[in-house]
């Protein structure tokens, strides 16, 4: 990566000087559109269109090519429509893999809408999925000009991931597409079946979904997720995993600590060498072994990993796009689903590669020092 590439220079340019766009109330009647385009397919294109409407299925994926495998697998059985709502694409092998399947899948009929947020520009640099807009690869031309291919792109500072296939199918993930995200960082993918779910995405309405499995967005006109945090912390009985990669907000920390002190166990787990966000990791991860005198369990896992997850008493998961830093918790669009109870074998496996994962990682029993550098690379999100 070319440090002044003028194609780089361009992204990080955009994605902080464009101005953010919401206009809540058009986008209400695009996702209003959208849900009434979806019905009339599965009206038209399913014999059984009953079952489609009343399924209901979870099911989690651990691992980057995993994930992917079976996002490919699922675009490619679309029978009409795919929207997908993504904060990083470069131009990558894995940025151009997506983009060849829905190319093949667009060339068949199925309708395809990206929602490209422009702040994650920052992110791509010289890879910039806009950047492949005026491409004079026949490939990238016949992407942007395809008929059934819409493509928004817009700052909005929406950091969710998320699927959704022929509106029955809702995929949440905090796997961005780029090669990093396949290959290299540990991260999971949620894909719950059935119609309730996509309509509570698109229309913003979790009331839709039913009491054990709850769609959390932090949306234009409601930020409910630090809310979310703070009460399933509040309310753990037990126990308390944290498994996230980016660790940073001081009320967040202060609050494990009170539950620590009150007697419930608490593990967080966090990369070893995160790449973003590395220092203020380790401030927040130092306070709260200070405040609970060694009491909190830290784990530092080898590398990098992108997960985000809580887990509580070990049957209640939040788990999505979410990291634990202000921005995200009070500000970006996220998107997380809370499981509760009796999806025993998502909740087995996650407690399984927690486990797995605590195995691989470094114990971190005392707060580490820093000089004033490190303290001045926190303050600077590095």
């Amino acid at each position: 990566m070319s440090l002044f590439s003028l194609r780089g220079l361009k992204a990080l340019f955009r994605s902080t000087l464009s101005q953010t766009r919401e206009f809540e109330y058009v986008a209400y009647l695009h996702a209003q559109r959208t849900l009434f385009r979806i019905r009339l397919n599965i009206a038209i294109h399913a014999q059984d269109a009953s079952r489609l409407l009343q399924k209901r299925a979870i099911k989690i994926f651990v691992g980057g090519d995993s994930a992917f495998s079976h996002i490919e697998q699922l675009l490619y059985q679309a029978r009409h429509t795919v929207i997908i709502q993504m904060f990083i694409w470069k131009d990558d092998t894995t940025g151009r893999r997506m983009a060849s399947v829905l190319l093949d899948i667009a060339n068949r009929g199925v309708k395809v809408i990206v929602r490209k947020d422009a702040v994650g520009d920052f992110f791509e640099y010289d890879h910039d999925f806009l950047g492949t807009r005026h491409s004079k690869e026949t490939f990238w031309k016949h992407f942007w000009h395809h008929s059934h291919i819409t493509i928004e792109h817009e700052k909005r500072n929406n950091h969710a991931k998320v699927y959704v296939i022929d509106g029955h199918t809702l995929l949440i993930t905090g796997m961005n597409i780029a090669d990093e995200y396949r290959y290299a960082w540990h991260d999971y993918l949620v894909e719950l079946q059935g119609t309730h779910f996509a309509e509570s995405f698109l229309t913003e309405n979790p009331t839709l979904c039913p009491e054990d499995a709850k769609i959390i967005m932090n949306t234009a006109t409601n930020k409910p997720m630090r809310e979310v945090f703070m009460t399933l912390i509040q309310k753990a009985q037990e126990s308390i995993v944290l498994e996230h990669a980016y660790f940073c907000d001081m009320d967040t920390v202060d609050l494990l600590a009170k539950r620590c002190n009150e007697g419930v166990r608490v593990t967080i787990i966090i990369p070893g060498n995160a790449d973003f966000q590395h220092h203020g990791n380790m401030i927040a991860v130092g306070q709260l072994l200070t405040q609970t005198l060694g009491k909190a369990q830290v784990f530092l896992y080898p590398g990098m990993f992108h997960g985000k997850l809580l887990l509580v008493d070990h049957k209640t998961l939040f788990i999505g796009s979410t990291n634990i830093l202000p921005s995200s918790l009070d500000s970006m669009g996220e998107v997380n689903v809370l499981l509760r109870g009796k999806f025993t074998s998502v909740l087995r496996k996650v407690r399984e590669t927690l486990r797995s994962n605590i195995l691989k990682s470094t114990s971190l029993s005392s707060p580490p020092q820093f000089w004033w550098v490190g303290r001045l690379l926190a303050f600077l999100r590095l």
